[in-house]
């Protein structure tokens, strides 16, 4: 009886001492990946930023904003009344002048702008802003088209979502359980879940109107897409 009460004692102290460090080494793994995520998300954190400039296909699984730049031909004072015509404006207190159907309603000075869509249908993206660069008949519009109007509010789904992933990846470990074994674990699931479809959604519609948006805006404007290379270094 003495004999194995010796033998069991050090055995199971040695077993715990094992367990701990592997589960505080999972934990950290999980926390290091998720916090490159994290970091990765921050870097966007700008909505307007025409360094980023994307091709369709480099364009993210989940992220609706998109960044382009197009050149015309026209002054900068035709470009601001062509797409005038087009919105309703907050210094005008939205009031039409004409017949002229609209498009857009918010912002527009001779540098800059900031719309949002109000158009039926499935044309165009929701939230756009612009800025106008170049001089004479040189123009360059950086126009960033979005899902919703700031960044800002997908870098919060992105702090949420990660958020929940560790604390759920905690409990599970914790459990040794390949799904959540109480409610506090299926709450973090489910908003995972939520969160991840939502953002599936606006990517969706963001893709299908992306096209038809810049070609509007080309079409506008008679301007033609170009890459940030072919902006001269002055107007970067």
């Amino acid at each position: 009886m003495h004999l194995n009460e010796k033998i069991d004692t050090p055995l199971k102290i040695e077993t715990s001492a094992l367990e701990l460090p592997s589960r505080q080494k999972i934990e950290k793994c999980i926390f290091f990946v998720l916090s490159l995520c994290l970091g990765r998300l921050s870097q966007n954190i700008n909505f307007f930023l025409p360094h980023q400039t994307l091709s369709s296909s480099q364009t993210m699984f989940i992220y609706p904003f998109k960044t382009i730049i197009l050149k015309s031909a026209k002054s900068r004072a035709q470009i601001k009344d062509l797409l005038m015509r087009e919105c309703f404006l907050s210094d005008a207190n939205y009031r039409k002048t004409d017949t002229h159907s609209r498009v857009f309603f918010g912002t527009l000075t001779d540098q800059d702008f900031s719309l949002e869509t109000i158009e039926e249908g499935k044309r165009m993206i929701g939230f756009c802003r612009g800025e106008f660069r170049g001089v004479d008949n040189e123009i360059y519009i950086f126009l960033s088209l979005g899902a919703w109007a700031h960044q800002r509010i997908f870098l919060l789904f992105g702090t949420i979502i990660l958020s929940c992933l560790y604390f759920l990846g905690k409990d599970l470990i914790g459990n040794h359980s390949p799904i959540p074994q109480n409610p506090g674990a299926w709450i973090l699931f489910v908003t995972v879940l939520v969160l991840l479809a939502v953002l599936f959604a606006k990517t969706r519609t963001f893709s299908r109107r992306l096209e038809s948006s810049i070609a509007y805006f080309s079409s506008l404007w008679n301007a033609e897409r170009i890459d940030l290379s072919s902006v001269p270094l002055v107007f970067h």
